[in-house]
């Protein structure tokens, strides 16, 4: 007999197509249950990034409001006072004025990006349209913080001018923001008339009017960009 003839080579054959069968198998297991895990945490990053840019939706519209009342309450007052009609306000002159004081800056709630790119999962979405939106969205912050910060600076400067403790003053700001319907007196009617004519009062409400209506149109801005990630992770979530 042959050594040939003594080597079951049928069996042999026959097993090692099973062993390599049974690799491949799970091979295609582990593969397909990775593939479902990377699908789940990637609609878990999707629905989390639903839950930040709602949320931030949210948050722009307030900036927004603020933003447009404050450029639309200044830009009355510098016309009452260009006009010299600033007296006949009354308190609300003073109301006006805390308009110029007031900001609004933008807090976006971006724990699940964060989260999402240093775990390195940001790959696993599957949509490059969105991925592209997502990282052009977080890299435009600059612009915004620069228009923000000069608005905080020029009202910070307005505060702390000697126009403002002459003219305005904190002590009867307050009181006129606690008691906007009490009748002002000859004192204060003599104190708003010297607004009219004070360049340096006009200058700082055009000012902070002007970098007002810049933050507006940057949020403005943001919005639009919000509300389109907004739909591409509803396309994305099904």
């Amino acid at each position: 007999m042959s050594l040939k003839d003594r080597i079951p080579w049928t069996g042999l054959l026959a097993q090692s197509a099973i062993i390599v069968a049974s690799i491949l198998t799970a091979l295609g297991a582990d593969a397909w249950w990775a593939a479902r895990q990377d699908a789940a945490t990637a609609r878990e990053n999707l629905e989390a990034l639903q839950r930040d840019f709602t949320l931030a939706q949210g948050r722009v519209a307030e900036s927004i409001r603020v933003a447009s009342q404050s450029e639309r309450e200044l830009l009355a007052l510098f016309m009452a006072v260009d006009r010299g009609e600033a007296v006949a306000l009354g308190r609300e002159a003073f109301l006006k004025i805390h308009h110029a004081v007031r900001y609004e800056v933008f807090s976006f709630p971006r724990g699940a990006y964060d989260a999402m790119v240093n775990a390195g999962e940001a790959k696993l979405l599957s949509s490059k349209a969105l991925k592209q939106e997502l990282a052009d969205f977080y890299g435009g912050f600059d612009d915004m913080r620069v228009t923000e910060q000069q608005l905080l600076r020029t009202v910070l400067g307005f505060q702390t001018s000697d126009v403002f403790e002459r003219k305005v003053n904190w002590a009867e700001l307050g009181y006129s923001i606690g008691h906007p319907d009490q009748p002002i007196g000859s004192r204060l009617e003599e104190r708003i008339a010297s607004w009219s004519g004070d360049a340096q009062l006009e200058n700082w409400l055009l000012l902070i009017t002007v970098h007002q209506a810049a933050v507006q149109e940057d949020y403005l801005f943001l919005a639009e960009r919000i509300d389109l990630i907004l739909h591409s992770l509803a396309v994305a979530l099904g």
